[in-house]
């Protein structure tokens, strides 16, 4: 086998990397380095405590890392998701505080590591609030242009649900859902794993409670090639059962989200 110089390397994952921002639309959140696990890591923030949730100081949160707000998760309200952004690799301690409050109201510490992408996700909790992290190891493949998909229930009424995504209209008799037995709290694939990848396509995405064939969300998406979901399933806000779906997306928009209320 033929060694090459390190900075030759260097400039061959360059290239391979504007080749790649090109073909996917441009977003540096899937570019070469972070395939080949030499990118810095990256943080996100997701704001999942419903307003009105009996925690003191629940509303709009601000985020803090190592006693500094995060300019892209400052005095952000429910359903806010930022975009990936880059991180030193170091440990770090998160906290999160009500907006221009002082009290903190969730801590959590770990390890920032390379070629890592990390989702903070605010939760509610009796009385209070907590951080919970989804570590990616986005083990993608240079030459693949499938979609990539973690769901995460964030929905305390819903109960653990299987989630199926078929072509339009595709019966679910002898479907086999994509992840199964999704429990409150859980993402799935865990944290740690790779997520599910799928071709870019589109999908007919329906929950049912674990081991029924029988959805209660049905929803069309459309994946494009080399997106990056996270699909947090919420409580329904506009009545006392029920779901919605926010779709958290890693690409270059101001808006990282998407909502999609029950039928």
């Amino acid at each position: 086998m033929i060694q090459f110089p390190k900075a030759f390397r260097f400039l061959l994952l360059a290239a391979a990397s504007a080749t790649l921002l090109a073909a996917c639309g441009g977003s540096d959140d899937d570019s070469a380095d972070d395939r080949a696990d030499v990118a810095d890591p990256k943080i996100r923030f997701v704001h999942a405590v419903p307003e009105g949730e009996s925690c003191g100081e629940c509303g709009n949160f601000t985020l803090l890392r190592n006693g500094t707000a995060e300019t892209g998760a400052n005095d952000v309200a429910y359903k806010y998701a930022s975009q990936y952004y880059d991180v030193s690799t170091e440990d770090y301690t998160f906290t999160l505080r009500a907006a221009g409050g002082s009290d903190d109201l969730a801590t959590r510490a770990f390890n920032a590591d390379r070629g890592n992408k990390f989702t903070l996700l605010a939760l509610p909790t009796d009385g209070g609030v907590e951080l919970l992290p989804i570590r990616d190891p986005f083990n993608k493949s240079l030459t693949s242009d499938d979609a990539r998909v973690r769901v995460f229930n964030a929905a305390a009424n819903a109960g653990p649900f299987d989630v199926y995504m078929t072509s339009v209209g595709a019966d679910l008799t002898t479907a086999t859902p994509r992840v199964s037995a999704v429990a409150y709290k859980q993402a799935a694939p865990a944290s740690g794993d790779d997520s599910v990848e799928i071709e870019g396509g589109e999908y007919q995405l329906r929950l049912t409670p674990a081991g029924s064939k029988t959805p209660f969300f049905d929803v069309t998406l459309t994946a494009p090639e080399n997106a990056d979901w996270l699909l947090v399933v919420l409580p329904d806000d506009t009545a006392e059962s029920g779901v919605r779906l926010l779709r958290v997306r890693a690409d270059d928009s101001d808006d990282a989200t998407d909502e999609y209320p029950a039928p």
